[in-house]
């Protein structure tokens, strides 16, 4: 009966989409790796981990939580501007996300890392002189995954 046991369990644990790893301080965590495209986790550290999904647009495609929280100002509510949420689908996204390193100097718009604890990070990008203010929310889930956006610009 055990032979029969082995080999359907060795199945069963090819099926997955995710490979599961014992921590010790966080317990079981998931470590994602997709199917489809086989992108490992790019990095464990959220600095190194935001640098390479702004730097890439298939890692932007596959570590982002769909749906995407987005929030919006809208500039035209009255009396003062309020805030819409929306909660975005793979195909209603435009890649990349975040600007690559060359493009935000083009465009001359500068990132910052505004926190970053052992689950959560966040990150803006703004454009000096201009009201133009993007919040990127990262959450650590075996990988880094973006989990919302917050648009504050006007």
């Amino acid at each position: 009966m055990q032979t029969i046991h082995k080999p359907l369990t060795i199945f069963a644990l090819l099926l997955t989409q995710s490979v599961y790893a014992r921590d010790a301080i966080e317990h079981s965590i998931a470590q994602h790796a997709s199917a489809s495209t086989g992108i490992a986790c790019p990095a464990a550290d959220s600095p190194t981990f935001i640098q390479k999904f702004s730097e890439e647009e298939p890692i932007q495609k596959e570590f982002t939580q769909y749906t995407l929280e987005r929030l919006q100002l809208d500039p035209k509510s009255q009396p003062e501007p309020s805030t819409v949420v929306r909660h975005l689908h793979r195909d209603q996204l435009r890649f990349p996300i975040i600007p690559s390193e060359q493009e935000r100097a083009n465009q001359m718009l500068e990132i910052q890392m505004d926190s970053a604890s052992a689950g959560k990070a966040s990150v803006t990008l703004t454009k000096l002189d201009t009201d133009y203010q993007v919040r990127y929310h990262f959450k650590k889930n075996g990988c880094w995954m973006l989990e919302r956006i917050e648009d504050r610009s006007l």
